[in-house]
C-alpha cells in the first residue's frame, strides 16, 4: 500500500514539474482583491489585449490540456461565483475544475457549458456552490479551464471582466436586472430582463411547491398567463442556461 502511494506521489510530482517546465505565457490580473496569475504551457499563446483585464488565448492543444488560473490558496468560501465574458472563433464546450491545495478536484461532476461562435462576447456564470453541494472552498489552489475537454482543438478565445462574487453581491445585482409587472386583473405577468436572455421560468407557491415551469427559447421578455394559478403570493425563479439569475415574488 505504501509503495503504491509513494509511486502515485512521484508521478504527481513529475506531472507538476513537467507542466511548470513548459509554461509559455504568464500574466497577472486581479479578478478580486487577491492577486491571481494565469499559467499556460507551450500549446497556448496568452496575450493581454489593449485594455487591462482582457486576454486572448490562441491554442493548438491536446485532448486534456488546460490553461490554469492560480489563486494562491485563496479563500473562496464567500466568493463562490465566478463571472466572466468569453468570445470564441468556433463553437466550443468549456469546463472549469476547482482544485484544492491537496491537488484534488473539488467538483465531483464538473459542469460543461456550450459556447457559440457568433463573434460576440457571452457572459458566463459558474456558481460553484450550486454545481457542487457542500463545497469546501476555503483552500482552493487553482482553476483548470478545459476548452473542448477530451478533444484536440485549434482556435482562439478571448476572456474579459473576470470577477469572483459572493452570494450577497449576486442577489443585490439580480434585484435590478429583471422587471416583473402584472396587468390589472392579475391574469398575466410580463417579465423583462435588462441584461441577459433567459430560457426557463419556475413559479412556487407559499409552501415552496413548484406550481409552474416552462422552458422557452432564449428571450429578454415574456408574457405569462397565470390565470390558472392559485391566488396569493407566488415566488418567481428565472434561469439562463440552468443558472438562476433572478428570484422574486408576485401577487396573484
Amino acid at each position: 500500500m505504501n509503495k503504491i502511494l509513494t509511486t502515485k506521489t512521484i508521478l504527481l510530482g513529475i506531472l507538476f514539474f513537467w507542466s511548470i517546465a513548459f509554461v509559455h505565457g504568464q500574466t497577472s490580473l486581479k479578478p478580486s482583491p487577491q492577486n491571481f496569475t494565469w499559467y499556460t504551457n507551450n500549446h497556448f499563446q496568452l496575450s493581454e489585449q489593449n485594455h487591462k483585464g482582457s486576454y486572448r488565448i490562441e491554442m493548438d492543444k491536446n485532448p486534456w490540456e488546460a490553461f490554469t488560473l492560480f489563486l494562491d490558496d485563496a479563500d473562496l468560501s464567500d466568493l463562490s461565483i465566478l463571472e466572466f465574458k468569453i468570445k470564441s472563433d468556433a463553437p466550443i464546450d468549456l469546463r472549469i475544475d476547482m482544485i484544492d491545495d491537496s491537488g484534488e478536484n473539488s467538483i465531483i461532476n464538473p459542469l460543461v457549458k456550450a459556447i457559440s461562435s457568433n463573434g460576440k462576447f457571452v457572459k458566463m456564470r459558474y456558481d460553484f456552490s450550486l454545481i457542487q453541494s457542500g463545497l469546501n472552498a476555503t483552500h482552493i489552489s487553482h482553476l483548470h479551464f478545459y476548452v473542448k475537454p477530451g478533444e484536440k482543438h485549434q482556435g482562439v478565445i478571448e476572456l474579459k471582466d473576470i470577477i469572483f462574487k459572493s452570494q450577497k453581491q449576486k442577489m443585490e445585482q439580480l434585484e435590478h436586472q429583471v422587471a416583473v409587472a402584472s396587468n390589472l386583473n392579475r391574469k398575466e405577468i410580463t417579465i423583462h430582463s435588462q441584461s441577459q436572455e433567459f430560457d426557463q421560468i419556475k413559479i412556487y407557491n407559499s409552501l415552496g411547491q413548484l406550481v409552474f415551469v416552462e422552458k422557452i427559447s432564449p428571450t429578454y421578455s415574456k408574457i405569462l398567463n397565470v390565470e390558472d394559478l392559485e391566488k396569493g403570493i407566488l415566488f418567481l425563479e428565472i434561469k439562463s442556461q440552468d443558472n438562476i439569475f433572478h428570484i422574486g415574488s408576485i401577487i396573484r
